[in-house]
């Protein structure tokens, strides 16, 4: 998946599991400044660039749905992941 203007532009990659789920993502950012110089003409500054990985590790119930993910970052140079949130949902099964 990427998106972009003419000052960025992110490109994301997934990994996928068995059950469809993503359990990393790998996204990186481009981005550059303009400005205009003494002619009025728009210059751009060199790119830069930063890679962000991020990892999903799942708990799942009876039925194979997960109930609760816990995401992870790593910003590169950065060789250490960090907990950034852990997401719960409650699933209401109704037997017919």
């Amino acid at each position: 998946m990427s998106t972009s203007n003419p000052g960025w532009q992110n490109r994301s990659t997934y990994i996928y599991q068995d059950r469809d789920d993503p359990i990393e993502e790998t996204t990186e950012h481009r981005n550059r400044e303009a400005r205009l110089d003494e002619n009025g003409a728009v210059v751009y500054t060199s790119d830069r660039v930063t890679v962000q990985h991020n990892r999903f590790e799942y708990l799942y119930d009876a039925h194979g749905n997960w109930t609760e993910r816990t995401v992870s970052y790593q910003v590169e140079p950065n060789p250490d992941f960090q907990c950034s949130n852990v997401e719960r949902r409650a699933i209401n099964y109704h037997v017919a």
